[in-house]
């Protein structure tokens, strides 16, 4: 496991060409190369707030959220969220 990876914070993401947990770095990679795809910015997901959950559950993101954004939570997490 290589040192960025160690800094991975699982969250879940509830967008439109991605319903789940990322859990790793390489799946963030695949829902960023999946918007890319169809011409979408990366700022449009990273734009998406957190919303509350159970606290046994990852922090969680989607566009009806009210919480902070995903790149904000993210700051405030050390999660680097640019694409390798």
């Amino acid at each position: 496991m290589d040192a960025l990876e160690q800094k991975w914070v699982v969250f879940d993401l509830d967008v439109n060409l991605f319903y789940g947990t990322v859990d790793t770095r390489e799946k963030w990679n695949e829902i960023v190369a999946r918007y890319r795809k169809i011409g979408d910015d990366i700022k449009d997901i990273t734009k998406v707030r957190k919303h509350d959950r159970k606290e046994d559950r990852p922090a969680g993101f989607s566009f009806k959220g009210t919480g902070p954004t995903l790149a904000e939570w993210a700051g405030e997490n050390n999660i680097d969220l640019s694409v390798v």
